[in-house]
């Protein structure tokens, strides 16, 4: 008979009697049925925690002897009770004995719910012989052992079947399994696992170079056997989470039946499975030979890592692959892209399905961060409360990543996440969002073991290679402009090594060198070091700073301004900022959204359905539609950003239009950036002149549109009429004067539509891009300087809903009898509030409040379909 491993738990306040316990358990241990373990067996020079937990994890009966000093104490309580109610609670097969040794309110924790010792949880310490007290909890333990040893005997006799509970992973393999590469952390619980927040990445067919949605599916899918057959390869880019996904992939189908086996591909020399196999198995599994293993009636799954890297020939890969096929079920084969590049290993693996793994679109970014949010708050957290966090750090996260500046990778969203929750400056010249960018970029330097005594010296030098490229056109240049580079560093500072460096930086993924030339990996490594130079080197780079700001509308130019933002709060760059955008649209005036500027779309108030709010709603169900139409768009953007970063660069002083209204959208942008970052550092007349150039460019450009298409009316519903002709296939010289009036009848509302979508979205875009909780005071600053306008006052409703996520029901009502002879004004205001509530937790009473004061109905159930979800 084997012996049992016995965990002891308990506080060193009570060593007296866990001496006591010991010493009547001595029986137990003599006789081989137990052998147990407590903290005091640890020998001087061992790692403790390391011990402490590996012993914990293996123990297949852990007692814990309860008092108040066990409850309060962090490793106890905190750390190994709850480590242990995890195994219990993953259906591992571990017993579970309190003791309870002096008084104490257990009855208020987990231990409750399990059978304590002494009888009716008499303390130790209150019998009036301690030893009969120990001698019946020795009986229970006894009892425990019973039970186990004939399950035991009956596991034997059915040779053909593993109980699910009875596949125990080794204690450092299971740690691996749900540890993380880093060690995040969180508010709402001590010590994180890969489980707690991983959300399952997309995958697209890699056999098609155009896919449609169809060929993207969840990898979920890859959590059922049906989806197995004939095998998968999954290809994924480095930092994508391929690791992540097969630990998820072996503990999902493990809980499910399966016996998962895990191999890396450099480690396989053999293709001897059982000699392989049988090494795995004793890595992976506590008592789980090969002999079992095979004769097992549980379907048996090999995952490998690395597959690219496997350590056999041609000739023996491809018996390996048919000695595979014959001993398991289910494989799943994980590799970086230059598997596909290897024409004679992708011909051998033909039949198996092949998927690659997709960066996080704004779904998957949502599910990340709803889970983050809701960690440990799952039963308490209200809806408002978690829909405000989640749109605050989908703001902050959206903004990092901006547009192809940073790819978002699981990694370095929750680095972002975790730099956001936890920032403490230590340079404070840097944003909290330029902190996050610095966390990335250490981060890759220490993945590679640099010091960090030697970052400087590595910062630096991207510093100036950021910079030079910047003065070549862009983040890459040429292998001999690289030559020109490293002659003119060597030139200024001391240096070992170029090669040295160059290889260190390729190695931790921040530079890459072929024979085109060397570039920056990512464009935000690019921006910051590029930022930080010009931040650096003002005085003498301030001519780079005019041109950045004249030519605002090109993408580069507006993130290395935002990049120089998160280096320096200088008042020369602001000021600058402030002057050019004077420039935009300067010959409009703002719109205040007044009666003039609107009446032209009047009749769009007949031809639009009626608004409602509905008293029964799902809004966690409509915000995640909202992101599934935002990953389309953006998908459509993404295949259009290239060409349209061409088209920017040849738009000529002709189009000064065109270039004004894409610099207005720019000077928003990077408006919105400083705010945000800079609203503790800046004074308030910075804020209020900062915020007033966005509002302005914003409402230039809105003054622009409204006076355009009220001009111009007729040719614009001419041009939209013969779009429709075309569209629906009608001749022109056909004589069908119905068909062409119901033609010019639909021009007419589509062009009062649109005109009306353009106000929506000017006020909206301004209200989402400059808008701050921490701002209140100086958007009614704006506001009590603008008496005539009803744009600003939309505005600053619009904010209030997104950023504080009330109704402001003051400014509604001071706002509502100027809209009286204002009617599309007012038609804007009710349908802001009224998308407001549809995608957040608004209370019934504001939406009575609502009603009555804006005359919009509540509904309770759906009678008409908003075809405005994602707009």
């Amino acid at each position: 008979m084997s012996s049992r491993n016995l965990f002891i738990s308990y506080s060193h306040a009570d060593e007296e009697l866990k001496n006591e316990f010991t010493a009547h358990l001595a029986p137990l241990e003599s006789n081989g049925q137990i052998s147990s373990w407590h903290d005091r067996e640890i020998i001087a020079g061992d790692q403790i925690f390391r011990d402490i937990e590996s012993a914990l994890l293996d123990a297949d009966m852990v007692v814990f002897l309860i008092s108040s000093d066990f409850l309060k104490s962090i490793s106890c309580y905190k750390k190994e009770l709850k480590k242990t109610l995890e195994r219990f609670e993953n259906e591992e097969h571990v017993d579970i004995i309190p003791v309870i040794l002096r008084n104490c309110h257990w009855q208020s924790t987990d231990i409750k719910e399990f059978m304590v010792v002494p009888k009716d949880g008499t303390p130790i310490v209150n019998h009036e012989n301690r030893d009969d007290a120990w001698v019946e909890v020795i009986h229970q333990i006894a009892k425990r052992l019973n039970i186990t040893k004939d399950t035991k005997v009956n596991n034997v006799e059915s040779t053909d079947e593993i109980p699910k509970k009875k596949l125990t992973l080794k204690s450092e393999f299971r740690k691996w399994l749900e540890g993380m590469e880093i060690a995040f952390q969180h508010s709402q619980k001590e010590r994180l696992s890969l489980a707690d927040i991983y959300i399952y990445p997309d995958l697209k067919g890699a056999r098609y170079r155009n896919y449609e949605k169809s060929d993207i599916v969840d990898s979920q899918r890859l959590l059922s056997t049906e989806f197995l057959k004939d095998g998968v390869i999954i290809e994924g880019e480095e930092q994508t989470g391929k690791t992540s996904l097969i630990k998820m992939i072996y503990s999902e189908h493990l809980k499910n039946g399966l016996t998962p086996v895990f191999a890396e591909a450099n480690r396989i020399k053999t293709t001897n499975l059982r000699k392989l196999i049988s090494k795995l198995l004793k890595s992976q599994y506590k008592d789980l030979s090969y002999e079992k293993f095979i004769e097992s009636s549980r379907s048996r799954i090999l995952i490998i890592d690395d597959y690219q890297e496997l350590g056999l020939n041609k000739k023996y890969e491809n018996k390996f692959l048919s000695n595979v096929r014959e001993v398991f079920d289910y494989y799943i084969f994980v590799a970086d892209n230059t598997l596909s590049h290897d024409e004679q290993r992708m011909a051998e693996l033909a039949a198996c399905q092949r998927w690659e793994i997709l960066e996080f679109g704004n779904t998957k970014r949502g599910e990340l961060i709803e889970r983050w949010n809701i960690l440990g708050q799952e039963e308490t957290i209200e809806d408002s409360l978690l829909f405000k966090r989640i749109d605050e750090m989908t703001r902050n996260m959206d903004s990092i990543i901006g547009k192809n500046i940073l790819p978002p990778k699981p990694i370095f969203l929750l680095t972002i996440i975790q730099s956001l929750e936890t920032f403490i400056p230590s340079d404070f010249k840097l944003t909290s969002h330029g902190h996050c960018y610095q966390m990335l970029i250490l981060q890759a330097l220490h993945r590679v073991g640099i010091d960090k005594r030697n970052f400087d010296t590595f910062v630096n030098y991207l510093t100036e290679l950021a910079y030079f490229c910047f003065t070549h056109g862009g983040h890459s240049i040429t292998l001999s402009d690289f030559g020109i580079f490293k002659r003119e560093y060597s030139e200024q500072y001391l240096l070992e090594s170029h090669k040295k460096i160059v290889d260190t930086l390729k190695e931790s993924e921040i530079l890459l060198k072929d024979e085109d030339g060397v570039r920056f990996a990512y464009r935000y490594m690019y921006y910051f070091y590029a930022g930080k130079y010009i931040s650096d080197h003002l005085s003498e780079c301030m001519d780079d700073v005019h041109t950045i700001c004249q030519k605002i509308h090109l993408d580069r130019n507006a993130n290395i301004l935002i990049f120089v933002m998160h280096h320096s709060r200088n008042q020369s760059v602001i000021d600058e900022i402030i002057r050019r955008s004077k420039e935009i649209f300067s010959d409009v005036s703002e719109s205040s959204l007044n009666r003039a500027e609107t009446d032209h779309m009047l009749e769009l108030i007949e031809a639009l359905p009626e608004l409602v709010m509905e008293q029964q709603r799902d809004v966690a169900s409509r915000r995640k539609r909202k992101l599934a139409v935002k990953d389309k768009f953006d998908d459509r953007s993404l295949e259009e950003s290239e060409q349209q970063a061409e088209d920017e660069e040849e738009l000529t002083t002709h189009d000064k239009r065109l270039i004004d209204i894409r610099k207005s959208s720019k000077t928003i942008d990077v408006v919105g950036q400083i705010l945000r970052n800079r609203s503790g550092s800046l004074r308030k007349n910075q804020l209020i002149e900062l915020t007033n150039t966005g509002f302005g460019s914003g409402l230039r450009f809105l003054g622009f549109w409204l006076d355009t298409s009220k001009r111009d009316k007729e040719q614009l519903v001419s041009i939209i009429t013969e779009i429709l002709k075309n569209y629906y296939e009608i001749d022109g010289d056909l004589d069908d004067s119905k068909t062409h009036k119901k033609i010019e009848k639909l021009a007419t509302k589509i062009y009062l539509r649109l005109s009306y979508d353009v106000c929506r979205a000017v006020i909206t875009r301004i209200s989402n891009s400059l808008g701050d909780t921490k701002l209140v005071e100086i958007y009614r600053e704006l506001e009590s300087h603008s008496k005539d306008s009803l744009s600003i006052p939309i505005i600053n409703i619009t904010i209030h809903m997104e950023f504080k996520k009330q109704i402001p029901r003051n400014e509604i009502i001071s706002l509502l009898p100027k809209l009286e002879s204002n009617p599309i004004v007012k038609m804007l205001l009710k349908e802001l509030v009224v998308r407001h509530i549809y995608f957040n937790a608004v209370e019934l009473n504001d939406m009575q409040w609502i009603s009555d004061k804006l005359d919009i109905p509540i509904k309770t159930q759906r009678l008409i379909s908003m075809n405005r979800d994602g707009r």
